[in-house]
């Protein structure tokens, strides 16, 4: 009899430590959540809209590169591409991770000066 009351006293000990950490965890993704929240603005309705670019246009901005509104019509480009165009992201990304050996080590001796 004395084994029973001591089994159920502690199934119900497990039981509230499984009850606590449950309510531990359900804090920290409140937490988490109220965090987040804070992060995103849900007043503001900006949307993003794409321009369409044409072969003239891309000649024409190619014609006078260093213009600032040609440099900005490259940019937009050259994002519109990256997010349209899969392969285009996969060479940009290729070229991006090869390493650079641009810069090199040079041991100087100056004993024999």
């Amino acid at each position: 009899m004395a084994e029973t009351k001591k089994q159920k006293q502690t199934e119900a000990q497990t039981e509230l430590f499984k009850l606590t950490e449950n309510i531990d965890n359900l804090r920290q993704y409140a937490t988490a959540v109220d965090k987040i929240m804070q992060l995103v603005d849900l007043t503001s309705s900006s949307t993003k809209t794409w321009t369409v670019f044409s072969k003239d246009n891309l000649r024409s901005y190619l014609q006078n590169p260093y213009s600032a509104n040609s440099q900005t019509n490259l940019r937009n480009l050259a994002k519109f591409l990256y997010t349209l165009s899969f392969p285009l992201r996969r060479i940009i990304n290729y070229f991006a991770s090869l390493p650079d050996f641009s810069m090199y080590k040079v041991n100087l001796d100056f004993s024999l000066i």
